[in-house]
């Protein structure tokens, strides 16, 4: 969400979100709408009760577009995505622990390695720096 929306409203976790639930609008990706561990396991597990009218499906990259423009207040997103910073988002603390933690590891052919070392080396060099930055869920 938006800074200054979270700012206004003191959320700091998604829990904080139950006392304005039902006026938040909120856009979601198709995947996230569609799986067991998304969407629906979330209003389970933190017992909100979003108003389903405000509540779109949506591409995941036009979700950034329609939060930009002050469509929408929530959208669902991947922490590592370049363009939370961009748009000045907060991302909202799981205070439940309801979202697993995700390790990115990078995969490369033997022959890759071995025809560009110093291009492997930097690329595990950056694993390094993202793993020393914290991301939030």
């Amino acid at each position: 969400m938006k800074e200054e929306f979270a700012e206004r409203h003191n959320l700091r976790s998604i829990g904080d979100l139950i006392p304005i639930q039902s006026a938040v609008r909120a856009a979601f990706s198709y995947e996230f709408m569609d799986r067991k561990d998304g969407y629906r396991g979330l209003v389970d597990n933190y017992h909100l009760a979003f108003n389903p009218q405000k509540i779109n499906r949506m591409e995941h990259t036009l979700s950034f577009q329609a939060i930009d423009q002050n469509a929408v207040d929530l959208i669902d997103v991947y922490s590592t995505d370049a363009k939370i910073k961009k748009l000045g988002l907060r991302l909202l603390k799981d205070d439940h622990n309801y979202f697993p933690v995700y390790q990115a590891v990078w995969v490369a052919r033997k022959s890759f390695v071995e025809k560009h070392p110093s291009e492997w080396e930097a690329l595990r060099g950056s694993r390094a720096r993202s793993a020393k930055r914290p991301c939030s869920t």
